[in-house]
């Protein structure tokens, strides 16, 4: 601000003396005022936006003290008040507790209104004493017991089975698949090719049992053996050759050089044959 006030001054000289346009003064009194309004009014108005906001802070944190110690004091003064209640009225019930029972003084001449009258009254006083100064009995209820479907803790298998993909046919899921418009997830592709095209694709639940594995080994850290054991990759290997000697041209040729006999399937006395050794005691007897 000063130096604005200067090189207005400088201005101010050089009109006066020979400068009449005084261009040098002018240049410092525009660069100093641009300053002022696009430098030092904002930094002006957030400074007094966060004075503004300290005093009103303060103001409100000593307004809530004030409050405060105002409460409190109302606040013991009123406890006071209700301590000083609670001895008056503990005082009148000491009082009212030794009264004389209306219904003793009465004799067996009075008349029956009189009688009446004060077996009432002496009924209300009891009842008062009773409400004042009596032991709290709580009211008798018959024993029961809980119910048991709350706390039945059995754990039932069949509920916690998985049926989601037991239910499921894998040929229909795979005709579904094949005729549905949907588009399909594959991680890559020829990933679900099995032994270089010779094993087939792998099925749905194939995917679903490798990813099974996956996660186990994910959230366990270790590894699994899903090919099973020496046995049974030698039970597997086997299975392949026979396989292969039974595919001819392509074509699954494997029943006919199956050992079950057609006639115990189709034949009516095959069907009835009695497959239990107690059955076939019996008929020997």
């Amino acid at each position: 601000m000063l130096s604005y006030l200067s090189s207005l001054m400088v201005v101010l000289g050089e009109k006066l003396g020979k400068d009449g346009v005084a261009s040098r003064g002018r240049e410092e009194a525009i660069e100093q005022r641009v300053v002022l309004e696009r430098g030092v009014k904002p930094l002006e108005k957030k400074l007094g936006y966060q004075l503004d906001k300290l005093t009103r802070a303060y103001m409100r944190m000593e307004a809530d003290l004030q409050g405060g110690q105002v409460s409190s004091t109302s606040g013991k003064e009123k406890e006071k008040e209700a301590a000083e209640e609670e001895e008056d009225s503990s005082e009148s019930e000491d009082e009212t507790q030794f009264r004389p029972n209306g219904s003793a003084m009465v004799t067996g001449k009075t008349s029956g209104k009189a009688s009446g009258k004060a077996s009432a009254e002496a009924n209300a006083a009891s009842a008062d004493a009773e409400a004042s100064g009596s032991i709290y009995r709580p009211p008798k209820i018959s024993a029961a017991l809980p119910p048991q479907h709350h706390f039945e803790d059995k754990f039932n298998a069949q509920e916690h089975k998985d049926k989601s993909s037991r239910s499921r046919m894998q040929a229909m899921e795979e005709y579904l698949k094949e005729t549905s418009e949907q588009p399909e997830w594959e991680a890559s592709i020829g990933a679900n090719i099995v032994n270089h095209g010779r094993g087939g694709v792998k099925t749905s639940r194939d995917t679903e049992r490798e990813r099974d594995i996956q996660r186990f080994e994910e959230e366990n850290f270790t590894r699994l053996n899903p090919n099973g054991s020496k046995v049974d990759k030698r039970l597997k290997k086997q299975r392949e050759i026979s396989a292969k000697v039974n595919m001819i041209a392509g074509e699954d040729f494997s029943i006919f050089n199956s050992k079950r006999k057609l006639e115990e399937s189709t034949s009516r006395r095959g069907s009835k044959k009695s497959r239990n050794a107690w059955e076939r005691a019996k008929r020997k007897l």
